[in-house]
């Protein structure tokens, strides 16, 4: 990763919220502006969970987007995250409780996701699944 796209690192669940505070402080100081240089469009912070690798990335979007314009971005990876998956995909469990227990993980992720980016407070933010389906906390 370079200087437009940080890496920050969140080894427990329990951290998580603290290493996307951090993440989305960055996003408002340093992402949005780097992308309002660069002449891109942007409507919204996207942010996607890609949970096998325990990664959340997050970077200015079209709120429809078709392809990435962003210039700047970033990333917190979590390590329990993807070790938590990663033993779910091993323990055998049939292919629907399997599947809900991943969806249950994701919303997990979500709502911390809501709270750190809201805490932020001066961007609007989507959060999709890594299938891009978009997740909608209340």
């Amino acid at each position: 990763m370079n200087d437009y796209y940080r890496v920050f690192e969140s080894e427990s669940l329990s951290g998580l919220k603290e290493g996307l505070r951090v993440f989305a402080a960055d996003i408002l100081e340093r992402v949005i502006p780097l992308q309002i240089e660069g002449e891109q469009p942007w409507q919204i912070v996207r942010f996607e969970i890609w949970e096998d690798s325990g990664r959340i990335i997050g970077f200015p979007a079209m709120e429809h987007m078709i392809e990435r314009t962003d210039v700047a971005g970033g990333q917190v990876v979590c390590a329990e995250l993807a070790k938590e998956v990663e033993a779910l995909d091993l323990s055998g469990f049939p292919d629907e409780a399997h599947d809900k227990r991943i969806v249950e993980i994701v919303r997990r992720v979500a709502k911390v996701i809501t709270s750190a980016a809201e805490e932020c407070g001066s961007f609007q933010f989507h959060i999709y699944d890594q299938d891009g389906n978009r997740i909608v906390i209340t």
